[in-house]
């Protein structure tokens, strides 16, 4: 196995691990369309308000989770050097154990 197809293959699970995009524009669009709705049927379903106000209770507590758990970890920045020892050990214990 070549280091460029092994770096491709490692590059591919630390994309895996990360979190998906957090679009900050459909998440506000989507709380804007929400208060909209409540706004109109309000008066016609009190119960609205109610649900609106747990939902939106929701959504600030799983952005403020989401926020703290992105910054919690830094990324740890390897060497080159460190890498490359690395994937020649990878190599060296794949031909080893196969």
């Amino acid at each position: 196995m070549s280091i460029n197809k092994s770096l491709n293959s490692f590059s591919f699970f630390f994309r895996l691990r990360e979190n998906p995009s957090y679009s900050i524009s459909d998440r506000y669009s989507d709380i804007i369309k929400t208060m909209w709705f409540v706004f109109m049927y309000a008066t016609l379903i009190p119960l609205v308000t109610i649900l609106f106000l747990m939902g939106m209770s929701l959504f600030y507590w799983i952005d403020k989770v989401n926020y703290f758990l992105r910054n919690k970890f830094k990324k740890l920045k390897i060497s080159k050097h460190l890498l490359n020892f690395f994937f020649k050990f990878y190599e060296f214990l794949q031909k080893i154990l196969v």
